[in-house]
């Protein structure tokens, strides 16, 4: 059976073509955040797993995510989305650190790899420094 997508309507939102994809966008896991970026305001839509590691970044050196983005912004290929560049930035920095060591003790390395359970957004978190990671206090 073929369909022909001539004949179908648009949904409601535009640029869809029929109720399965308002489902698809309703069913989306991306969270949207603001973000301070070379002290422009604007958001990015990143996976719950994604802010999480973007928070731990963060943490661990020290700065807010709003001047870990503009560090990403600022070095990024002008084609490249922000978003893109976050994700790849997040995924560079701990590739970085994996070490052999470290993927032993993981488990990884012997054949049965595993999805990783789902963590918690924090929606706020402490720096040592006992400030939120905002530029403000």
């Amino acid at each position: 059976m073929t369909v022909d997508l001539k004949d179908r309507q648009p949904d409601s939102a535009g640029g869809g073509c029929g109720e399965a994809d308002t489902d698809f966008r309703k069913q989306s896991t991306l969270v949207s955040r603001n973000l301070l970026v070379s002290g422009r305001r604007t958001s990015a839509r990143l996976e719950p797993d994604m802010w999480v590691a973007l928070f731990d970044v963060a943490r661990r050196e020290g700065r807010s995510i709003h001047e870990i983005c503009s560090l990403i912004n600022e070095s990024k290929p002008q084609d490249c989305s922000l978003t893109a560049a976050i994700r790849v930035f997040i995924t560079a920095y701990f590739r970085a650190a994996a070490t052999e060591e470290g993927h032993a003790r993981a488990g990884h390395g012997y054949g049965e790899v595993k999805y990783p359970e789902p963590v918690s957004m924090p929606r706020r978190f402490t720096l040592r420094n006992g400030t939120n990671g905002l530029p403000w206090r």
